[in-house]
C-alpha cells in the first residue's frame, strides 16, 4: 500500500512539473523570449508520453511559428519544418483543437519560399519547398485547390527550366530534359492546359531551329549537315501534336497558328500548311 501511495505521489509531482514547465514556456512565449520558450517546451515533449502532450505540442507549434518570423531565412525554414512535423503528431492524435489555421499559415509561407527560389533560379530547392507546401496544404485545402496550385507551380518551374535552357550558350541534354519533364508533369495533371501545350511545342521547335542555325553550308561538311537534319525532323514532329492541341484549345491565337505554319513548312506538309496560311490571312484582314 505504501509503495502504491509513493508511486501515486511521484506521478502527481511529475504531472505538476510538466504543468509548471508548460506555464513557464507560455509565459516566455508571451514575453517573446522565443529561444527560452522553445528550450522549455522541448524539454516537456522529450520527457513525456505523446498522448499526454496535446497542449504542449500546440504551444510548441506557436512558438516555432513566431520564432520563425524573426529568424533568418534558413533558420526560419527549419523552425517551420519542425512545426509541420508537430502538426502531423497532433493530427495523428486526433487533437481536439483545430490545426487548420496553423497549417494554412505554414502552407502559405512554404509556397512563398518556393516562389522566391524560382525567382532566384534555385529550382531544386523550390521543389523541396513546394513539397512542404503540399504537405501542409493537405490539412487546410481542398484536393481541387491543391491540384490547381500544383499546376501553377509546375508551369512556373517549367518556364524557369525552359528559360535556363534557352539562355545557355552551350545547351545540355540535362537542361532540355528538365524543361521537357516539367511541361509533361503539368500535362499529366491538366492535359487541356493551353500554356503547357504551347510551351512544350515551342521547346521542341526552338531546339530544332537551333540546329538549323548551326548549319553553315560553306563551313559544315555534308555528313554534319545530314546529322543535324536527322535531329531536326523528329523535333518538329514532336512539337506538332502539342501545337495542334493548343490550336484546338485556342483556335484564334496567332502565335499558335504561326508555330503550326513553320512546323508544317519544315515537315513539308503542304496541305496543312495551306490551311494554316489561309486562316492566318483571314485573321490579318479582319
Amino acid at each position: 500500500m505504501k509503495v502504491g501511495i509513493a508511486l501515486f505521489f511521484c506521478f502527481c509531482l511529475m504531472a505538476k512539473a510538466q504543468k509548471d514547465s508548460i506555464i513557464k514556456a507560455q509565459t516566455l512565449y508571451t514575453a517573446k523570449a522565443y529561444s527560452e520558450a522553445l528550450i522549455t517546451i522541448n524539454s516537456v515533449v522529450s520527457n513525456q508520453k505523446p498522448e499526454d502532450l496535446e497542449q504542449a505540442y500546440l504551444l510548441q507549434v506557436f512558438i516555432l511559428k513566431d520564432y520563425a518570423k524573426i529568424s533568418n531565412p534558413q533558420q526560419s525554414y527549419i523552425y517551420r519544418s519542425i512545426a509541420l512535423e508537430v502538426i502531423d503528431k497532433l493530427y495523428q492524435m486526433k487533437a481536439e483543437f483545430d490545426i487548420k489555421s496553423l497549417a494554412k499559415y505554414l502552407s502559405q509561407t512554404f509556397n512563398n519560399d518556393a516562389v522566391q527560389s524560382i525567382t532566384n533560379n534555385k529550382l531544386e530547392l523550390a521543389e523541396t519547398q513546394f513539397g512542404k507546401y503540399m504537405h501542409a496544404a493537405q490539412y487546410c485545402m481542398s484536393a481541387s485547390d491543391i491540384k490547381s496550385r500544383q499546376i501553377d507551380f509546375k508551369n512556373a518551374m517549367a518556364t524557369a527550366y525552359y528559360n535556363k535552357f534557352m539562355s545557355s550558350t552551350v545547351k545540355t541534354e540535362v537542361e532540355f530534359k528538365n524543361a521537357e519533364s516539367a511541361y509533361k508533369a503539368v500535362l499529366e495533371l491538366d492535359p487541356e492546359n493551353i500554356s503547357a501545350n504551347y510551351s512544350i511545342a515551342v521547346l521542341y521547335y526552338n531546339l530544332a531551329v537551333d540546329y538549323i542555325t548551326n548549319i553553315n553550308p560553306d563551313e559544315t561538311n555534308i555528313q554534319r549537315i545530314i546529322e543535324l537534319q536527322d535531329k531536326m525532323s523528329p523535333l518538329f514532329r514532336q512539337s506538332q501534336p502539342y501545337f495542334e492541341k493548343a490550336n484546338v484549345l485556342a483556335p484564334d491565337r496567332i502565335d499558335v497558328l504561326q508555330g503550326l505554319k513553320y512546323v508544317y513548312y519544315n515537315l513539308n506538309d503542304l496541305d496543312k500548311l495551306k490551311l494554316v496560311e489561309s486562316k492566318l490571312k483571314k485573321m490579318e484582314t479582319k
